[in-house]
């Protein structure tokens, strides 16, 4: 990311094309036979959170916040649903299931929501120097 904001130094840029690449890299799952359908919601969705966890990651400071966020959101979706790449149900409605597919579109649409108010240029005493924790400041150009 951080030689992705060296080089476009667009925020929005550094947004979208690091989160198409989270998306795309959720294809593979053409590989294990998973249904056309089911891989491109996936990626949709896969997207939409990347979108989110790059803005946590500009508010916490750092890479490891939102691989933390994101080490949680996993867990939490498999013991609802399955999996984000797959539905089992046994016929008759869950209430965690109910609860997951309620945040599921919300949370799709914030993704893309929030992605047209990024706004600004990062400065180059924001990119985050090879070997450290995080920028060296927290302000952004606009």
């Amino acid at each position: 990311m951080a030689a992705m904001t060296r080089r476009t130094g667009g925020e929005w840029v550094v947004a979208a094309l690091s989160s198409l690449v989270f998306a795309l890299l959720h294809s593979i799952n053409l590989l294990s036979g998973q249904e056309v359908t089911t891989v491109a919601f996936t990626i949709v969705y896969a997207f939409a959170f990347g979108v989110l966890m790059y803005l946590s990651q500009r508010v916490i400071g750092f890479l490891v916040g939102a691989m933390i966020l994101h080490g949680l959101t996993d867990p939490t979706t498999i013991l609802a649903v399955g999996g984000v790449d797959e539905l089992k149900t046994s016929g008759h409605g869950s209430g965690l299931l109910d609860a997951a597919g309620l945040v599921t579109f919300p949370l799709i649409a914030l993704g893309f929501i929030l992605l047209i108010f990024i706004r600004g240029r990062v400065s180059p005493s924001l990119v985050e120097e090879p070997g450290t924790a995080g920028p060296k400041t927290t302000s952004v150009e606009g």
